[in-house]
């Protein structure tokens, strides 16, 4: 069962390799190189070319699963010869001329030369430069940069007298790890002396992030109320958060500035657009809609002209 489902997910994750309406693979051609069949299909053959299309044509994550090594190519191979039987199959039975089918055909049609239009107009016409990256850098250097990292050690009771008197000991000269391992409620840090591990700096409970945002190394705070109980906090180390390597990081700012000058350049396009055709909505139509499918009238489209909506009477 769980083959056959396997199966039936990677058809879905390369469906948009599905051949177009009536195409044939190609036979083997056994005098050409590209054209020798890795895989047959009764007297159908699968190429390298087949092959190559079929794999640049999914997603690629599951194209580096399937080459990860023999065992999976294979499988892939298999999933392969199963898609092209069940193709045949359905053309054989006509499903092909469908007009369900057509009609999704229609539909995948208009949304790929769309795709096609807006990587024309916006994708090859957007550039990122080095000099940009590099500005982008400077700017969000901080945001950037991997946090700060504190190291906590905490004494925790459930009286604020005890906490209190865990305070005076410590404030006393009693070593905070010996005072947390005889008092602290927390038996799991109180055996390491009160140790909790390491977090990231606004990452830890408000209360902590609270309590230890202006402490230095070796300080300790006073004592602070939790859900838990009453708690006294030492930081027992500090490391500042180091800068990214623009190297690192290059071709994810690249993505995030492409991104907003392509929104700009698609916002500037779309007004365009709009000015060369007239959208007109039949409001009364669009309510008779919106009525037979259930939809409440949210309100909104009342309001014209920056005027309110008139209050509904009573």
């Amino acid at each position: 069962m769980k083959k056959f489902l396997l199966f039936f997910v990677s058809l879905l994750l390369i469906a948009s390799c599905a051949k177009k309406e009536g195409e044939q693979p190609k036979k083997a051609d056994s005098g050409k190189s590209t054209g020798i069949a890795l895989v047959k299909l009764n007297e159908i053959g699968m190429t390298k070319d087949d092959i190559e299309k079929e794999l640049q044509g999914m997603p690629e994550a599951v194209r580096e699963a399937f080459l990860q090594d023999s065992s999976q190519f294979m499988r892939f191979l298999e999933d392969m010869a199963n898609k092209e039987a069940l193709y045949h199959e359905a053309v054989k039975k006509g499903i092909d001329k469908d007009s369900a089918l057509q009609k999704k055909l229609e539909y995948y049609k208009k949304i790929t030369i769309i795709q096609m239009l807006l990587e024309k107009e916006l994708s090859q016409k957007v550039k990122v430069s080095d000099s940009e990256i590099k500005e982008y850098y400077k700017k969000n250097m901080g945001e950037l940069a991997s946090p700060e990292e504190i190291r906590l050690s905490h004494i925790m009771t459930k009286s604020e007298a005890a906490i209190k008197k865990a305070q005076e000991r410590i404030k006393n000269g009693e070593d905070f790890a010996k005072v947390a391992k005889e008092l602290s409620e927390d038996k799991q840090s109180a055996a390491q002396g009160g140790d909790i591990g390491s977090f990231e700096s606004g990452k830890m409970p408000p209360e902590f992030n609270n309590a230890v945002k202006t402490l230095k190394k070796g300080d300790m705070s006073q004592p602070v109320k939790t859900e838990f109980g009453y708690h006294i906090i030492k930081v027992t180390d500090r490391k500042k958060g180091k800068n990214v390597d623009i190297n690192n990081i290059k071709e994810d700012i690249r993505r995030v500035l492409l991104q907003e000058k392509q929104k700009e350049i698609l916002d500037k396009y779309l007004q365009d657009i709009k000015k060369m055709y007239k959208v007109e909505i039949n409001k009364a139509e669009v309510d008779k809609y919106l009525a037979s499918k259930g939809i409440k009238d949210s309100g909104k489209d009342k309001a014209k002209d920056g005027a309110a909506p008139a209050p509904e009477k009573k």
